[in-house]
């Protein structure tokens, strides 16, 4: 505010018995310098009239002044009482209620927080439980694969490069095979064909992949107890010295 002014005046209308006091304001902005000035008025009453008032007032009966007092008094009585009035919220400070803010925000993270964790820990437990039971399916898989091969028979292959079949025959090559008892023999540079072989391979089925390109040149030869489920000779491609014989059991592919 730029100013602000208060005064007290008497405005007389026409006649002194018509006589206002006047209370004025005037406000002006600090900017913009504009005002405004609010009158309040009321009537005085003048001095024949105050006079005559206390005049009749005078008059009153002593009677009438007590029979007034006991209305009063019973008015009084009568009236209830007033409701207390409401207590007043105290206005929080900006931080105060900032304070009361943060308060109520930590709470309901903290609530949050928790709710979370138990949420997290069932589905950590969950997990370890599943991971138990696949650790549990796992070892017991591994314990039946371990009796089965604990109790099955042990199964041998050798692989002989005999570099020709007529000469490892004059050194006792049924002899050695018979003591190895092998369930398969891998055999190469055979150097003969199926019809030279002087050989009497007891016990064994012989698959043989002769050199055609070449008389008494490479060669190949399996002998198996087992007998193979497919055999494949050579590697797919035109391939005349016999050098490659693929088997396929149960179990396994087994290439020579």
């Amino acid at each position: 505010l730029r100013s602000f002014q208060f005064g007290l005046q008497n405005v007389f209308l026409l006649h002194p018995a018509s006589a206002r006091s006047c209370a004025y304001v005037t406000v002006t902005h600090s900017h913009c310098h504009h005002s405004i000035t609010a009158f309040v008025t009321h009537t005085i009453v003048s001095m024949s009239s105050s006079a005559s008032s206390t005049t009749n007032s005078k008059k009153r009966t002593l009677q009438e002044l007590e029979n007034q007092d006991n209305d009063d008094d019973s008015v009084e009585l009568e009236a209830p009482l007033p409701s207390p009035a409401p207590a007043k919220k105290r206005k929080l400070s900006t931080k105060e209620s900032a304070l009361e803010n943060l308060n109520k925000n930590d709470t309901a993270s903290k609530d949050h927080d928790d709710g979370d964790q138990d949420t997290n820990e069932n589905k950590d437990d969950e997990s370890e439980e599943e991971d138990d039971d696949l650790k549990t399916d796992q070892k017991q898989k591994q314990t039946k694969e371990t009796k089965e091969a604990q109790s099955a028979s042990p199964f041998k292959i050798c692989c002989y490069n005999i570099n020709g079949i007529r000469a490892a025959h004059k050194k006792n090559l049924e002899q050695y095979l018979e003591e190895e008892d092998a369930d398969i023999v891998c055999l190469s540079e055979m150097k003969a064909t199926l019809a030279q072989n002087p050989c009497n391979f007891r016990g064994y089925q012989v698959i043989w992949y002769e050199c055609v390109e070449k008389k008494g040149y490479s060669g190949t030869a399996v002998l198996s107890k087992t007998k193979p489920l497919q055999i494949l000779k050579g590697i797919g491609c035109e391939e005349k010295q016999g050098r490659a014989i693929t088997l396929e059991f149960e179990r396994f592919y087994l290439v020579n």
